[in-house]
């Protein structure tokens, strides 16, 4: 019987092991570490500086509504934007829509335009990046829009595809799309040639390459470049609803601020806030899960 332990791995786990091999940094024992200063890895939140950083902040806005420091027409305090909380959350907010009706419909704009932006940005983004003739034709557009703010193209979008929902979909796929291309082409022109020699002596085919080599190692890149398509999605989709919608948590702070209700502001930016970071928590377990190695050192 063949020792499991001294088994010789076929073409495809050796290629695959090549491919982690490059864009695995072990994480190692921290205990053993002489140098910590620049290591990420090395470095982690201190979870009671947080809280008071939280609770101090807390404390400073209450202290602000109790002893009348400012003025509530300008800063609700505590008190006052739970109400308005708890208003939009039991009857009908200005525009006439539910809170949960005004969440759902930003969080499906910006699901779908992350999401078609993902779609055609990853393959996009390689075929730039592995492609001398494609590299050379869209390198200057990618470097070009990625810094041009989605919402810029809005008036545009507006008189191509109608008004309502779709003008703002496309604003935040084009958005999404740039940033997720760039950061797929990064990836997939950031890795080390002798990683590339070393599956190829194995024999291995473009297709195995992409897959065992190429895609593993943009992949850390592919999922960063999405979660700054999210956070900046939700500043242009907080615009855009200003512009050209009556749902949406944009649309409904907007109309708050138009009746002098400040409170429901307050509110809707918590609840904005609070949202962008649980997306973002999110977006972070998922990359734990599929790249183990990144941040390790």
């Amino acid at each position: 019987m063949e020792d499991a332990g001294s088994r010789v791995p076929s073409a495809a786990e050796g290629i695959r092991l090549i491919g982690l091999h490059g864009s695995h940094r072990a994480a190692g024992d921290k205990s053993n570490k002489t140098v910590t200063f620049g290591d990420s890895s090395a470095v982690s939140a201190n979870r009671w500086a947080s809280v008071g950083t939280v609770a101090g902040l807390g404390a400073l806005w209450a202290l602000s509504e109790q002893s009348d420091m400012v003025d509530p027409n300008y800063l609700p305090g505590p008190l006052a934007t739970a109400q308005g909380f708890w208003t939009l959350l039991t009857t009908d907010s200005l525009s006439g829509t539910m809170l949960h009706e005004h969440i759902l419909a930003s969080l499906r704009r910006i699901g779908l335009g992350v999401m078609v932006g993902l779609l055609l940005g990853v393959p996009f983004g390689l075929v730039v990046g592995l492609s001398g003739v494609m590299r050379g034709a869209f390198d200057p557009l990618i470097g070009l829009f990625r810094h041009v703010p989605a919402l810029t193209f809005l008036p545009l979008l507006f008189v191509w595809v109608g008004v309502g929902e779709p003008p703002l979909v496309a604003m935040l796929f084009v958005g999404a799309f740039f940033i997720i291309a760039f950061a797929t082409y990064a990836g997939a022109t950031s890795i080390h040639l002798t990683t590339v020699r070393a599956a190829q002596t194995l024999g291995t085919s473009k297709r195995q390459l992409l897959r065992y080599v190429i895609a593993p190692n943009a992949l850390p890149d592919i999922l960063m470049g999405i979660r700054v398509a999210v956070a900046l999605s939700w500043a242009t989709l907080f615009a855009g609803e200003l512009l050209g919608s009556d749902t949406g948590l944009g649309a409904m702070i907007w109309t708050a601020r138009e009746f002098f209700d400040n409170a429901v502001v307050a509110a809707g930016i918590i609840v904005i806030g609070t949202l962008a970071v649980t997306v973002d928590v999110a977006m972070r377990q998922l990359e734990r899960h599929l790249v183990p190695w990144q941040g390790h050192g």
